[in-house]
């Protein structure tokens, strides 16, 4: 039997955090703030990522929101637990129900909410702790923590506006939205010095 050719690329946040890009690229950031995991360049739709300290020198991403424009605009954020915030209530689902509001169909598996954006073919799932993903058609040009979903990992952190190439903290950095953010450099780890004079 002949395998169909995949047509679409996950980018996933997981752990302190980790994350693999759309084109397969994979690096490890540190921040607590909000930041975009990714957006279709043409700003229809948006993914913004709470990353919250889950440790002395860890963050760990703490819920998901979805933005998608339309005739109205739809707003969904998943947080820990399973809860379901639509700005107005907040809402559980029982395994295998789902709902659709505004164009986004939300359903719960029993170990993932999901989202689906029906009119722009993007899945977005949440496992209640601190991993999410985000699935879309190969070569939709993208932006954010994600990449540019362009199929070369080489040009991910030069994937900003500004087109610079950067580290993957000042690339993860830069996409950081609102006020009293904790950066990557604020997470930085004590250097460690080996006292070997110690016990003699």
């Amino acid at each position: 039997q002949v395998q169909k050719p995949t047509t679409t690329r996950r980018c996933s946040v997981f752990g302190d955090p980790h994350i693999y890009t759309f084109d397969g690229g994979f690096y490890t950031y540190k921040g607590d703030c909000w930041y975009i995991i990714a957006m279709d360049k043409s700003l229809q739709w948006f993914v913004y990522g709470w990353f919250s300290s889950c440790g002395l020198y860890s963050s760990c991403l703490e819920s998901l929101s979805i933005i998608m424009r339309g005739e109205t605009t739809s707003q969904i954020q998943f947080l820990r637990g399973y809860a379901i915030n639509l700005g107005y209530k907040k809402m559980f689902l029982s395994r295998g129900q789902s709902e659709t509001i505004g164009g986004v169909k939300i359903s719960f598996t029993g170990d993932r909410l999901i989202a689906e954006l029906l009119k722009f073919s993007v899945t977005v799932t949440f496992d209640g702790f601190t991993g999410g993903s985000v699935i879309l058609e190969k070569d939709v040009p993208t932006m954010g923590l994600c990449g540019n979903n362009n199929g070369d990992p080489s040009d991910d952190f030069s994937s900003f506006y500004d087109g610079v190439e950067r580290s993957s903290n000042d690339f993860a950095d830069a996409w950081s939205v609102g006020r009293g953010c904790k950066l990557s450099a604020e997470f930085e780890e004590p250097e460690i010095s080996l006292d070997l004079d110690r016990g003699r």
